[in-house]
């Protein structure tokens, strides 16, 4: 059996170790999933006084990872490692050879930090496995820290070629990671204000596309022999309603959200302005939000 490996960037903060709950736990419930905690020391702070703080700080990081780990999840597989370097460069090139990574997201506008060039978007935009994002601040951190659920996750689904590439070849070998019981593919149709014929001939066509899009993804999780359930769900919104605020309505029903970008620059669209980027900082804090890495797709 192949084992599968969740990387955790950890730096100390609150934030990193929520993501190392939901992984430990992911790693405890499966049994054949093994957790890689990372701490960078940037090599441009590694001088006298400062060198031997960030070594005392990292020795610290590791084992506050590893007592979490013996107290709450003795079973899950763990380890730990210090590098010196570059963040960024040195959390793609772990994340290389694992299935995905789980970041928590911190400052003081959260998930806004996307915008401003913070670690984790800045993996996201390079990176080639996919990556659960936690958004949050410091203080939500603690009332988050609990064993995670993934068992109902929903998918914003628009039918791009990315999207459905996504939904295709990467989400199934997340749910098997996820041990998710149900997926929902979800599709918001914005419309003008058009006659109810009008409408009920977009929702068919919708649906039916949502009905091939379900049957790919029914066929390759046979293949896999991954046992989660799919369904569909389309709502027409008029032209008064964004489709972020519809999308981040019914996360808030599900564990978390599948999202994936289109668009002339992929990801990078998340930082311009998309619907992505709107559902993103919309959706409630601590969901988890698993997104394909801009060279996944």
């Amino acid at each position: 059996m192949t084992t599968s490996k969740i990387l955790v960037p950890l730096d100390g903060l609150p934030p990193s170790r929520v993501a190392l709950r939901h992984a430990l736990a992911l790693a405890k419930r499966s049994g054949d999933t093994e957790v890689l905690g990372l701490h960078v020391i940037d090599r441009e702070a590694l001088s006298g006084f400062f060198f031997e703080a960030l070594e005392r700080e990292a020795e610290t990081i590791g084992e506050t990872a590893k007592g979490i780990r013996d107290r709450e999840f003795p079973d899950a597989k763990f380890s730990f490692s210090v590098v010196h370097g570059d963040p960024v460069d040195d959390i793609l090139a772990r994340l290389a050879s694992c299935d995905l990574a789980i970041m928590g997201t911190h400052g003081r506008k959260g998930f806004d930090r996307l915008a401003l060039g913070s670690v984790t978007e800045l993996v996201i935009r390079s990176s080639t496995k996919p990556i659960i994002a936690l958004r949050m601040t410091d203080q939500d951190s603690a009332k988050l820290d609990k064993e995670p659920s993934y068992k109902s996750m929903l998918v914003a689904f628009d039918n791009s070629d990315p999207c459905k590439a996504f939904v295709s070849k990467t989400i199934p070998g997340l749910l098997k990671i996820l041990q998710t019981e149900t997926i929902t593919l979800f599709h918001a149709v914005e419309l003008p204000e058009w006659d109810e014929w009008d409408k009920e001939t977009a929702r068919k066509d919708a649906q039916e596309m949502m009905d091939d899009a379900a049957q790919t993804l029914e066929k390759v999780l046979k293949e896999q022999n991954v046992s989660t359930e799919v369904k569909t769900k389309v709502d027409l919104l008029g032209s008064e309603v964004h489709p972020s605020e519809v999308i981040a309505a019914e996360t808030e029903k599900a564990d978390g959200l599948f999202i994936a970008t289109h668009g002339r620059r992929g990801l990078e669209r998340v930082l311009l302005g998309s619907t992505a980027e709107q559902i993103l900082r919309t959706i409630g804090k601590g969901i988890p939000v698993v997104l394909p890495g801009r060279k996944s797709m």
